[in-house]
């Protein structure tokens, strides 16, 4: 069954113990801001009570482009202003970053496995919620685009952090400080994604996995999870 979440930017699937979180493309999202995120906190609210055995998030190219980004940021900041509230809009960034870390410790608390799908080009904080997840399959067209370098500021979405621990001090703070671009091979070779693929191999790579991963009794995918 597929459920349209008219007021925010994603659709549900379920697919017996696979459920499926997709993102619609940025051109339908347009206009995206914080507050129309509370249906994800619902959604994912419920997973973490009804669990499914695996989740799959599935961002399409565009959806998290940094086009994506800076609609979703100036909508927020916009917003506090046409309400006439100046400190408020200059804290617009800072709302839209609490959201990111929202969302990875919504994920990081699931009990099911977690399966992170990415296409295109993908804004960096991005990369945080993709290794808050269990396992990453990208296209071959995927790119990582580190815009935070030039504007001398730390991405946000706990990329940072999450770097630094699957790469270590020295590795990941070279990524950081001197990376604009992580190309999808790039972060295979590195260990932040787990497969690349063709692109119109995606979505079928990564619901085989899911239906594998499903397979498997709730107790040994559990201890797998811990």
């Amino acid at each position: 069954t597929t459920d349209r979440r008219a007021s925010s930017f994603f659709v549900t699937e379920d697919r017996g113990d696979v459920r499926i979180l997709r993102f619609l493309p940025h051109s339908e999202a347009a206009g995206a801001d914080v507050d129309r995120m509370r249906p994800l906190w619902g959604f994912l609210g419920d997973q973490e009570k009804n669990p499914s055995k695996v989740l799959v998030i599935d961002t399409p190219a565009g959806s998290i482009s940094p086009e994506a980004m800076d609609v979703l940021w100036e909508s927020g900041v916009n917003r506090r202003r046409q309400e006439g509230d100046g400190f408020l809009a200059r804290q617009g960034l800072e709302r839209e970053e609490n959201a990111f870390h929202l969302w990875v410790e919504r994920i990081q608390s699931l009990d099911c496995l977690v399966i992170c799908v990415m296409a295109g080009r993908v804004d960096l904080p991005f990369l945080g919620l993709a290794l808050a997840c269990d396992y990453r399959i990208v296209s071959q067209d995927t790119v990582f685009l580190n815009r935070f370098l030039d504007a001398g500021l730390p991405p946000c979405g706990a990329t940072p952090w999450f770097l630094l621990r699957c790469l270590g001090n020295s590795k990941g703070i070279d990524v950081l400080l001197t990376r604009t671009e992580i190309l999808a091979q790039f972060a295979h070779v590195l260990g932040l994604v787990n497969k690349v693929v063709p692109n119109d191999e995606l979505e079928q790579t990564a619901l085989e996995l899911a239906d594998e991963l499903a397979s498997k009794s709730p107790a040994r995918l559990h201890a797998m999870k811990q």
